[in-house]
């Protein structure tokens, strides 16, 4: 297989209305909980936003998820590794 087979999707190349869920970061992960812990899933809603809701613009590439189940909209950078969902 080639090697981008094991390369993780990013937000930025899923379409809007595509589910998935994210894959933890290094850093600071708080309340990720790793691969083995329970995930949400989200719905992409927005290809791109340029400000979150409070007004503060991005420095980055940004676009903006709904949570399935509770219903919260959460911006995510582009460069987010996820796993899409079929």
């Amino acid at each position: 297989m080639t090697e981008g087979c094991f390369e993780p999707l990013t937000f930025g190349e899923i379409l809007v209305d595509q589910r998935f869920i994210t894959l933890p970061l290094p850093g600071d992960n708080h309340g990720h909980g790793g691969l083995r812990q329970a995930h949400y899933v989200f719905v992409k809603t927005h290809q791109s936003v340029t400000e979150a809701n409070l007004g503060v613009p991005y420095g980055v590439s940004h676009g903006r998820a709904m949570n399935e189940s509770r219903k919260v909209p959460s911006d995510f950078p582009n460069s987010m590794p996820i796993i899409l969902l079929e």
